[in-house]
Protein backbone atom coordinates (compact mmCIF):
# COMPACT_ATOMS: atom_id res chain seq x y z
CA UNK A 1 0.00 0.00 0.00
CA UNK A 2 2.73 2.49 0.73
CA UNK A 3 4.21 2.28 -2.80
CA UNK A 4 1.28 2.55 -4.36
CA UNK A 5 0.69 5.72 -2.41
CA UNK A 6 4.41 6.65 -3.38
CA UNK A 7 3.81 6.09 -6.95
CA UNK A 8 0.37 8.05 -7.32
CA UNK A 9 2.35 10.91 -5.63
CA UNK A 10 5.59 10.36 -7.92
CA UNK A 11 2.69 10.53 -10.73
CA UNK A 12 1.28 13.75 -9.89
CA UNK A 13 4.40 15.08 -9.20
CA UNK A 14 5.89 14.29 -12.25
CA UNK A 15 2.30 15.36 -14.13
CA UNK A 16 2.41 18.73 -12.25
CA UNK A 17 6.79 19.42 -13.56
CA UNK A 18 5.62 18.12 -17.21
CA UNK A 19 2.47 20.26 -17.11
CA UNK A 20 4.78 23.56 -15.60
CA UNK A 21 7.73 22.73 -18.15
CA UNK A 22 5.24 22.62 -21.47
CA UNK A 23 3.95 26.08 -19.98
CA UNK A 24 7.65 27.71 -19.80
CA UNK A 25 8.28 26.50 -23.20
CA UNK A 26 5.74 27.51 -24.46
CA UNK A 27 6.23 31.25 -22.88
CA UNK A 28 9.82 30.98 -24.10
CA UNK A 29 9.14 30.11 -27.24
CA UNK A 30 6.07 32.37 -28.19
CA UNK A 31 6.53 35.73 -26.83
CA UNK A 32 3.78 36.80 -28.38
CA UNK A 33 1.63 35.75 -25.19
CA UNK A 34 3.55 37.94 -22.88
CA UNK A 35 4.15 41.56 -25.38
CA UNK A 36 0.75 41.18 -27.45
CA UNK A 37 1.87 44.56 -29.47
CA UNK A 38 -1.21 46.93 -30.76
CA UNK A 39 -4.39 45.58 -30.23
CA UNK A 40 -5.80 47.79 -33.54
CA UNK A 41 -3.87 48.74 -35.92
CA UNK A 42 -5.23 51.65 -38.73
CA UNK A 43 -3.48 51.85 -42.12
CA UNK A 44 -4.80 53.96 -44.75
CA UNK A 45 -4.44 53.61 -48.27
CA UNK A 46 -4.56 56.22 -50.91
CA UNK A 47 -3.21 56.19 -55.00
CA UNK A 48 -3.14 59.58 -54.78
CA UNK A 49 -3.11 59.60 -58.91
CA UNK A 50 0.13 62.69 -58.77
CA UNK A 51 1.00 64.77 -56.03
CA UNK A 52 2.76 66.83 -58.34
CA UNK A 53 0.95 68.13 -61.64
CA UNK A 54 0.90 66.33 -64.81
CA UNK A 55 2.48 69.39 -66.49
CA UNK A 56 4.82 69.67 -64.07
CA UNK A 57 6.40 66.35 -64.30
CA UNK A 58 9.00 67.49 -66.52
CA UNK A 59 10.34 69.99 -63.56
CA UNK A 60 13.38 69.69 -61.19
CA UNK A 61 11.77 70.80 -58.54
CA UNK A 62 7.78 71.17 -59.36
CA UNK A 63 5.49 72.63 -57.17
CA UNK A 64 2.83 70.41 -55.28
CA UNK A 65 -0.90 70.12 -55.82
CA UNK A 66 -1.72 71.99 -53.00
CA UNK A 67 -5.68 70.79 -52.88
CA UNK A 68 -4.18 67.02 -52.74
CA UNK A 69 -1.81 67.94 -49.98
CA UNK A 70 -3.62 69.75 -47.92
CA UNK A 71 -6.63 67.73 -47.96
CA UNK A 72 -4.29 64.63 -47.53
CA UNK A 73 -2.89 66.65 -44.67
CA UNK A 74 -6.33 67.10 -43.60
CA UNK A 75 -7.57 63.65 -43.71
CA UNK A 76 -4.43 62.64 -41.08
CA UNK A 77 -4.91 65.68 -38.50
CA UNK A 78 -8.48 64.34 -38.02
CA UNK A 79 -8.49 60.38 -38.45
CA UNK A 80 -4.53 59.68 -37.39
CA UNK A 81 -4.13 56.41 -39.09
CA UNK A 82 -1.05 54.32 -37.89
CA UNK A 83 0.50 53.39 -41.01
CA UNK A 84 -0.33 55.37 -44.81
CA UNK A 85 0.41 54.29 -47.87
CA UNK A 86 0.46 56.62 -50.61
CA UNK A 87 0.69 55.52 -54.53
CA UNK A 88 1.34 57.05 -57.50
CA UNK A 89 2.82 60.40 -56.02
CA UNK A 90 4.67 61.25 -58.84
CA UNK A 91 7.44 62.67 -56.29
CA UNK A 92 10.86 63.57 -57.07
CA UNK A 93 13.69 63.38 -54.86
CA UNK A 94 13.76 67.43 -54.47
CA UNK A 95 9.92 67.21 -52.84
CA UNK A 96 11.05 67.09 -49.46
CA UNK A 97 9.45 64.51 -46.68
CA UNK A 98 7.75 67.61 -44.50
CA UNK A 99 6.49 69.09 -47.52
CA UNK A 100 3.81 66.19 -47.95
CA UNK A 101 3.57 64.44 -44.36
CA UNK A 102 4.60 66.07 -40.93
CA UNK A 103 7.93 64.84 -39.54
CA UNK A 104 6.50 64.26 -36.30
CA UNK A 105 4.47 61.97 -37.35
CA UNK A 106 5.34 59.48 -39.63
CA UNK A 107 8.73 57.72 -40.48
CA UNK A 108 8.29 57.46 -44.69
CA UNK A 109 9.55 55.32 -46.81
CA UNK A 110 9.89 56.81 -50.46
CA UNK A 111 10.93 55.06 -54.29
CA UNK A 112 10.49 58.04 -56.21
CA UNK A 113 10.22 58.25 -60.38
CA UNK A 114 13.31 57.93 -62.04
CA UNK A 115 14.32 58.46 -65.73
CA UNK A 116 14.90 54.57 -66.14
CA UNK A 117 11.64 53.97 -64.53
CA UNK A 118 9.44 56.80 -66.04
CA UNK A 119 11.54 58.11 -69.25
CA UNK A 120 10.65 61.70 -70.11
CA UNK A 121 9.19 60.38 -73.95
CA UNK A 122 7.34 57.14 -73.47
CA UNK A 123 7.19 56.54 -76.71
CA UNK A 124 10.35 56.34 -77.64
CA UNK A 125 11.12 52.23 -76.91
CA UNK A 126 14.58 52.68 -76.67
CA UNK A 127 14.25 54.26 -73.48
CA UNK A 128 12.72 51.76 -70.94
Amino acid sequence: ICSRKRLRNFMCCMSLWYFFLNFLLITIVNPSLLHPGPSSLSVYYQNVQGLIPFSALSATHPRLNMNKVTELQAYLNINKPDIVVLNETWLKKSVLDNEILPSNQYHVFRLDRSFKSHPPDPSDPKKF
